[in-house]
């Protein structure tokens, strides 16, 4: 486990390195996710070509339900929002707070809508900005912004004579991602006024957050910005390194996420707060039995290798076991064929009286390993890439990692409530304001 950690630590430095890079010459917006960066570029060529031609469609993402009369909006949440999350009176249930947009008329909810049509009711104090309801690609918008790009460049010559990539630097700057974030912010400016006293974000530390919260401290230094971590960090989360694109104030739910941001991600401890969690409140177990697919995997064969292994090795035949697919991956093709490649080799193992297991399989990268830990379940880990999926005791003290080989671990919990606090069904949001 140690040269595990000592690579985390690694990963973790040269992330911060480079930050300073990207600060100093094009603003920081896509290295707000330096795992993204350094997993895809430029290997993943392919995920590259696909990602320019889906900011073509991005011509056509526009923002519903502007505020009429916004000035007795006080706060401005940054959300997501899903059309099952919809009430018939046009109100939305939030699943990272847990309480409805209803609760206080003098909030305004700014959502990124990620369904691919809208609801059919939309309450007044909610803005939907929909990335995904045209396909459409429209190429007089893609010329347009490489030409952009290329001036862009020409404007910078020092980018080119430096160290710094070029080839890095346009694919930073084409980017969906980045795009994004340019369309987003000029919605949101839409929003403010001279009343908007706080902005709460459930923060991700990714791009059109960062450029939101570097417009505000430019622009509108008298905002409070607040971050709220509503699920546990992913096992060496570089992408939360504190920078000049961060929150005023972090909100963490447990002592060790707290440590983390501390010791390893550079923020101030002024600058963080430990909160029970709004999301997670219910202790019911919905987890054990099920092995998780992950929302990205690479490789069937490895997989299914590395399941047969675990099994085999601790000894867990007979069990009933159900697979569980990523909920954002329901229609996916290649999640499906893994799915029921993993059923194949369950059936194999299956006896008519199959034991009931206190136990639950996680594939790949996933904060759901915290939560199953944290409600008592006994966890099994199977890992594609363990730098960056594999929870260690260098960063998560309260864990005990026992490596079974080089990808399967198992995870024992040593303290409770030090990762993640469950917090009770809350009834109004004050504790996320006023934390200046």
């Amino acid at each position: 486990m140690d040269l595990l950690e000592d690579k985390q630590k690694k990963f973790l430095f040269k992330v911060k390195k480079n930050f300073y890079f990207t600060q100093k010459y094009h603003n920081s917006i896509w290295y707000s996710n330096p795992i993204m960066l350094m997993r895809q570029f430029p290997k993943k060529t392919l995920y590259n070509i696909k990602d320019f031609l889906y900011s073509g469609t991005l011509k056509n993402c526009k923002a519903k339900n502007f505020p009429k009369v916004n000035k007795k909006y006080k706060s401005i949440i940054i959300s997501w929002a899903f059309k099952g999350d919809f009430k018939s009176d046009g109100s939305f249930y939030s699943r990272y707070f847990n309480i409805n947009s209803k609760h206080n008329p003098k909030l305004l909810w700014f959502t990124i809508y990620m369904d691919k049509e809208y609801p059919k009711k939309i309450a007044s104090n909610i803005v939907l900005i929909a990335p995904f309801l045209n396909k459409k690609i429209n190429f007089f918008f893609l010329i347009k912004n490489f030409v952009s790009v290329i001036f862009f460049l020409l404007r910078n010559l020092k980018i080119i004579f430096s160290k710094a990539k070029v080839f890095e630097v346009l694919l930073m700057k084409l980017s969906s991602q980045n795009i994004l974030s340019k369309m987003i912010i000029n919605d949101f400016k839409k929003c403010l006024n001279k009343n908007i006293k706080n902005v709460l974000i459930t923060y991700e530390a990714i791009p059109f957050q960062s450029k939101i919260i570097e417009y505000l401290k430019k622009n509108k230094p008298q905002i409070f910005i607040t971050g709220y971590i509503h699920a546990p960090p992913s096992p060496a989360p570089a992408y939360l390194m504190y920078n000049n694109s961060s929150p005023s104030k972090l909100i963490v739910n447990g002592k060790d996420q707290f440590n983390l941001f501390n010791k390893f991600l550079g923020w101030n401890k002024s600058k963080l707060k430990i909160c029970k969690s709004n999301r997670h409140i219910n202790k019911k177990n919905q987890i054990s039995g099920n092995i998780f697919l992950p929302l990205a995997f690479n490789s069937y064969k490895h997989i299914t290798s590395c399941l047969v292994n675990l099994i085999e090795n601790q000894n867990i035949k007979n069990f009933n076991l159900k697979v569980r697919n990523h909920p954002s991956t329901a229609n996916s093709l290649k999640h499906n064929l893994l799915s029921t490649k993993i059923n194949n080799i369950i059936n194999k193992q299956k006896m008519k009286n199959s034991k009931k297991p206190d136990f639950a399989i996680f594939i790949g990268c996933t904060s759901a390993i915290i939560e199953a830990l944290e409600k008592n379940i006994k966890v099994f880990h199977i890992s594609e890439d363990p730098k960056y999926d594999v929870y260690t005791a260098k960063f998560w003290p309260s864990l005990r990692v026992k490596k079974i080989d080089e990808y399967i671990y198992k995870y024992n919990l040593v303290k409770k409530n030090n990762i993640l606090k469950f917090g009770k069904k809350p009834k109004n949001l004050n504790n996320f304001f006023n934390l200046n």
